[in-house]
């Protein structure tokens, strides 16, 4: 698949096929974070992998309760949009095959939220080259973040102090692909010369 085809092909998967994964596409997954440009070169990440099923169900359960407690604080309606993915939120991370926490060292770079998102998206670029799915769950800057108990997760991974936890990556292998979205023209988004 050239470069073109596998941009255009990634999609964000949420439902897997439970199964395991080689170590070296495992391995090649994980490589590929090294090699996104970061701040001076900075490269401020850690990439703490998690397998098996007691942590992909305590990821899971902090995931869900971010959202249960987000719709507390919504309309009827969006709550019960919520309510109704109970099931799809929990499934995405027990049927993966293992999640990547992206930890950045805000000490090396003022932009490391740039830098992780350039080495996530690295990561999920090269699992689709390799046939697998994987979806990025933003635990800082999306509607969930604040309800997203991050102190469970540095208190049971042993993350130090100084760290951030930016988001977390699922892997697997895909039981579905999503159909593509639409997605906007160059004429619309493209300016040259000004606005």
């Amino acid at each position: 698949m050239n470069f073109q085809e596998l941009v255009r092909t990634r999609r964000s998967v949420r439902r897997f096929r439970k199964g395991p994964i080689p170590e070296t596409k495992v391995l090649s997954i994980l490589d590929s974070a090294r090699w996104a440009p970061s701040y001076r070169n900075s490269q401020p990440w850690n990439l703490l992998v998690v397998y098996g099923s007691d942590d992909l169900n305590f990821l899971s359960e902090i995931y869900l309760n971010a959202y249960l407690r987000l719709a507390e604080n919504l309309d009827d309606a969006e709550k019960d949009i919520i309510l109704g993915m109970k099931e799809t939120l929990r499934r995405e991370f027990l049927d993966a095959s293992f999640a990547v926490i992206m930890v950045a060292d805000k000490s090396l770079s003022p932009s490391w939220p740039i830098d992780l998102s350039m080495a996530s998206e690295n990561m999920m670029l090269m699992a689709h080259e390799l046939g697998l799915g994987s979806s990025f769950i933003d635990v800082t800057y999306s509607r969930i973040s604040r309800y997203f108990e991050k102190d469970k997760i540095y208190e049971r991974y042993g993350i130090p102090d100084g760290m951030e936890i930016f988001c977390i990556i699922v892997f697997g292998i895909p039981d579905e692909i999503p159909r593509v979205p639409h997605r906007k023209s160059l004429s619309e988004i493209v300016h040259y010369g000004g606005w």
